[in-house]
């Protein structure tokens, strides 16, 4: 499980996320859609413990947060954006987003 309360953050004077609260239970798949400069990157960046909220709550059980970045790093597959995590658990991971297909 992994929960965002009270989430707030700002990049000088920009206020990106503003009181964002989100659960996500064990073996759910979430996607984030929206417009660009909404905070989606923000947001992942947030729940993968790469950046500290200005204010709110971040709990992470345990749980596999997969992450490929909008700027690909030329060279680098979509597995290896996962970082330190077995590939079966990476591989399980795509094909419930359909960017994997295991039989």
């Amino acid at each position: 499980m992994l929960t965002l309360q009270q989430i707030q953050k700002s990049f000088d004077d920009k206020l990106v996320l503003d009181n964002v609260s989100l659960s996500v239970n064990t073996g759910e798949v979430v996607a984030l859609i929206g417009e660009n400069g909404s905070g989606k990157t923000t947001l992942i960046e947030i729940m993968t413990g790469n950046i500290k909220p200005d204010s709110g709550e971040v709990n992470r059980y345990n749980e596999i947060i997969g992450y490929v970045p909008q700027d690909v790093i030329l060279g680098t597959t979509v597995q290896e954006s996962f970082g330190n995590i077995e590939d079966w658990r990476i591989d399980y991971a795509l094909s419930l987003v359909g960017m994997l297909n295991i039989s």
